[in-house]
């Protein structure tokens, strides 16, 4: 088996979520929309999966949150470094409403074992607030060449 780099990747936007985050974590299994596999040959496809961009609705009290990506259910096998204290930012009118913005920088094709019925790749997203209570309503994958 052998590694093949491919074209940049647009990036994949998951919405309509609707996961209720507290101060102990919650996981989000995460479609990547990465073809992982090459069909004819059977080889990985390299992608680099830069950084993402979390939107939550319902920001209450809440000012940071903890994050992580894992390929597991459990969180126990974890695709990135948890990053601490990742500041909400709230949106420009509506205060109860934010958006997170963390750096990734992970390798997609190396690292994710679990793919769908499509062969895409999945992740889990696991997170937590600082405070109060918020709920995930948007994810983007944001992909670099």
């Amino acid at each position: 088996m052998s590694f093949v780099v491919r074209e940049r990747k647009k990036s994949k936007i998951t919405s309509g979520l609707s996961t209720s985050l507290t101060t102990s974590y919650a996981g989000t299994l995460i479609n990547t929309g990465v073809t992982l596999f090459n069909d004819d040959s059977n080889d990985y496809l390299i992608t680099h999966l830069d950084s993402l961009v979390i939107r939550l609705t319902s920001v209450s009290t809440a000012t940071s949150v903890d994050i992580f990506l894992s390929s597991d259910s459990s969180g126990d096998k974890l695709l990135t470094p948890i990053a601490s204290s990742v500041v909400i930012n709230p949106g420009k009118t509506t205060a109860t409403k934010g958006n997170v913005f963390a750096k990734a920088d992970l390798i997609l094709g190396d690292v994710c074992d679990t793919t769908d019925e499509d062969g895409l790749g999945r992740v889990y997203l696991w997170i937590k607030t600082n405070a109060g209570t918020a709920t995930l309503s948007e994810v983007i994958f944001c992909f670099k060449q």
